[in-house]
């Protein structure tokens, strides 16, 4: 079994770098300047999420995957290992809450888009990492307003990219000789449309929506898929 794991490599090479432009420029930028760019980052993201979602052809199984996929994520208790982990890093290492919301915000904005799935779907057929190269030079632009606007907390979530598209790259290495997984890709954008929305509404309204309880959902969007598909073929008409 070959890992598809070159073109995250290079991403992840490409966010360090550009973390470090960002946290350059972030000197330059007074504290007035940079809460306007924050809310000017919200805005966008809420944008973003509303183009993605208007894009998916299958809105049933985005609501079913959200719904049931929160209740899982609040079922694991999600939020309160999120709580744990902020007081953890706010009491033994001094580092603030936010630091953890800036990790959590960047790393599924750089992982969780229609050209992460693409791409190591690219790369995992047929070793073509063209398209993780693009996708990474828009991560880097990224990095940098992330950078400037959310602090350090970015470069941890390169550790979280790392981790996530490896796992992602297991499991199409797993998979791509037996399942068809580019039928999935929409269901997972729009699930992924949701959680771009709730990091919208924190970063506008810092503790608004819980973003993480909503994560089981892009993993549960492609078995809800399967089922709201056999469900409705029985109700098709015969011809």
């Amino acid at each position: 079994m070959k890992i598809p794991i070159r073109g995250t490599l290079f991403n992840c090479v490409v966010l360090l770098v550009c973390c470090l432009i960002g946290k350059f420029l972030s000197s330059l930028f007074s504290e007035e300047l940079i809460s306007y760019m924050l809310r000017g980052l919200g805005l966008t993201l809420v944008l973003l999420s509303a183009k993605i979602f208007l894009n998916c052809n299958d809105l049933l199984t985005v609501l079913i995957s959200i719904v049931f996929g929160s209740a899982i994520g609040g079922a694991l208790g999600i939020t309160s290992m999120q709580s744990f982990l902020e007081q953890f890093c706010f009491e033994c290492i001094g580092i603030e809450g936010n630091f953890i919301q800036a990790c959590i915000t960047s790393t599924i904005m750089f992982s969780f888009g229609p050209l992460t799935i693409l791409g190591i779907l690219e790369e995992g057929t047929k070793g073509d990492i063209r398209l993780l190269k693009f996708k990474s030079f828009l991560d880097g632009i990224t990095a940098i307003l992330l950078t400037i606007t959310m602090g350090n907390g970015v470069f941890l979530s390169i550790l979280m990219v790392l981790g996530v598209q490896t796992l992602f790259g297991v499991i199409v290495a797993l998979l791509v000789n037996s399942v068809d997984l580019k039928k999935y890709i929409n269901v997972i954008e729009g699930a992924g449309a949701v959680l771009t929305l709730s990091l919208a509404m924190n970063v506008l309204e810092p503790g608004s929506l819980p973003t993480l309880v909503f994560a089981p959902a892009l993993f549960l969007s492609p078995f809800v898929f399967e089922i709201v598909s056999r469900v409705m073929a029985k109700f098709e008409p015969a011809t």
